[in-house]
């Protein structure tokens, strides 16, 4: 039964569902982010997840099968004595990590490799184009890589050592480079109809799309009016507690929400404010302009994902 970042340094204890949840409302109360395991026998244990202090998940494994619950089914599920409670702070990149090996398991590949291999299945999951969640488990180390249509994530990238989990693109190195000998890699492949898909497409969709926009932009503006709407967007998303930035010219989306609607909340608000801003200092015909080329130059897939959240605003919509 996986046990997520194994070496990384933890808080285990032993303890009722009482002593879980009081471990829960710590978690809320500091607005912290992290995992709580808890092995109630040797085939069945919870996953639950945090985020800044708000549930982010909540799973029920057992033997090799997984499903999501809702944190108040634990009472119902756990009906007998003490547990194995395990817990952990992380940062936000790996809920996501761990949300995606949940509900896209059981794995599509499962190999025992050398090191330097690793890299070369990474560049298999790119020549077919694969979605889904690499890991990388060597003795001491292990990491997370996500591929989408091909394409490596490298910021969402976690590698978890005995010193502890980091996230980010100069993660991707440790894994590439990892001096270890000797690693398990697992893919799971990305299973369609599940939150954590539904809201990788949304993700990655506006990321591309604001990319292109912001891009377009700063040739329109310059530097210093592209600067004067980051920091707009920054506070309009600072203040809804949204963990979605403008850095440069691109979107950083490091926001782990717990289901798509909330996803979609919140990629609404970032996409009216983007968009009311613009038609602020070039105008709406110019803006709608923008939106549209940049719209045409997504892959079909993210232009679907757009549309079907109604993202493009109306009067910029494609006739």
């Amino acid at each position: 039964m996986i046990k997520f970042f194994a070496n990384a340094p933890d808080n285990p204890t032993t303890g009722s569902l009482g002593y879980a949840q009081a471990i829960l409302r710590v978690n809320y109360q500091y607005f912290l982010t992290g995992l709580v395991e808890i092995q109630l026998d040797p085939e069945s244990k919870f996953v639950l997840l945090v985020s800044e202090g708000n549930q982010a998940g909540a799973y029920h494994i057992q033997g090799n099968a997984c499903r999501e619950i809702e944190f108040s089914d634990l009472p119902d599920i756990w009906q007998k004595g003490d547990a194995a409670i395990r817990s952990m702070n992380l940062p936000r990149e790996s809920i996501r990590a761990v949300k995606e090996v949940l509900e896209w398991s059981p794995p599509r590949d499962e190999v025992e490799c050398d090191s330097k291999s690793v890299a070369q299945y990474l560049d298999q999951y790119r020549d077919e184009n694969a979605s889904g969640l690499v890991r990388v488990s060597w003795p001491r180390t292990e990491g997370f890589v996500t591929v989408w249509h091909g394409r490596m994530l490298n910021p969402d990238t976690v590698f978890s050592t005995p010193n502890g989990v980091e996230a980010g693109a100069a993660m991707a190195r440790q894994i590439t480079n990892n001096p270890e000998s000797g690693c398990i890699l697992t893919f799971y492949q990305a299973i369609p109809g599940t939150q954590t898909y539904q809201q990788q497409c949304l993700r990655v969709a506006v990321a591309q799309w604001s990319k292109g926009i912001l891009d377009r932009y700063l040739q329109l503006v310059g530097r210093s009016l592209l600067t004067a709407l980051a920091n707009d967007l920054n506070n309009k998303m600072g203040a809804q507690s949204w963990f979605i930035q403008v850095i440069g010219d691109s979107i950083i989306d490091t926001d782990v929400f717990a289901n798509i609607a909330a996803a979609n909340q919140a990629y609404t608000a970032l996409m009216a404010s983007l968009v009311s801003h613009m038609n602020n200092i070039i105008g709406r015909n110019l803006t709608n302009t923008v939106l549209l080329e940049t719209y045409s130059t997504l892959a079909p897939v993210e232009q679907e994902t757009i549309q079907y959240n109604s993202l493009l605003p109306v009067a910029a919509v494609p006739v």
